[in-house]
Order: structure tokens, then C-alpha cells, then sequence
């Protein structure tokens, strides 16, 4: 399996909350971490990307109440391998797209997007 694919995304709203999981599309997604050169010193962005299908009023407020509020997300690759993003300091930032096509056949749901900074990298559990 590729192990860039993302089929399972999970949410921490608060330090010490429990996580809740994301109806998210299975294999929808990607992520990636590049790396880059900060003041003579090493820093990670890592980047990833889902989506979750059908455009809903209940799926539009638990979206919303995640915006600016730079959670901490575990995501799980297609080789079940476990990666949190973000932690106590250098937290996930959250951002989506509501798209409705009226296209036959095309895309009607969030494109979802988390980012996030640091001097290290994104630990796999």
C-alpha cells in the first residue's frame, strides 16, 4: 500500500480531551513533510490533505468550531502506521473548502487541509 494515503483522521479540540474521529472519504488523502532551513537550523512543515463527502448543515458547525482553534490530529496511513500532528506548543493549524457542483458526477463535500511547523518532525506511534 502507498503509505501516503490517509484513511483515517482523528481530532483533538483541547489538551487532554479525547480524540473524535473525522467521517472522512477513505484514501482521499495525502500528506507530506518537506524540510527546510530556519535561522541555520532544520525545521519541518508538514502538510495533509482530505476530504469529507456530502455537504451537510451538521458537518458545516463541527468544521467551523475547528477553525482557529490549532488542535492536535492523528492521522493513520494506508500501512496502519499511527502519526500525530501538532502537540501542546506547535499545534495543527485546520482550514477547509465547501464545494457543491452541480456537475453530474463531480465532487460535492470539504476539501480539508492541516498544517503545521516545528523544529521536529511529526511522530509515528
Amino acid at each position: 500500500m502507498n503509505s501516503g494515503v490517509i484513511t483515517k483522521v482523528e481530532y483533538m479540540p483541547n489538551t487532554g480531551s479525547e480524540f473524535e474521529q473525522m467521517d472522512i472519504i477513505p484514501h482521499s488523502g495525502i500528506f507530506s513533510e518537506p524540510t527546510g532551513n530556519q535561522n541555520g537550523n532544520i525545521y519541518y512543515s508538514f502538510a495533509f490533505d482530505f476530504k469529507i463527502a456530502e455537504v451537510k448543515p451538521e458537518t458545516d458547525n463541527k468544521l467551523d468550531s475547528m477553525i482557529g482553534k490549532r488542535g492536535i490530529f492523528r492521522i493513520t496511513d494506508a500501512n496502519n502506521r499511527v502519526y500525530t500532528i501538532g502537540d501542546a506548543i506547535f499545534k495543527a493549524n485546520f482550514t477547509f473548502t465547501r464545494r457543491l457542483d452541480g456537475t453530474p458526477g463531480s465532487f460535492n463535500g470539504y476539501d480539508c487541509s492541516v498544517t503545521r511547523s516545528a523544529p521536529t518532525r511529526c511522530p509515528m506511534v
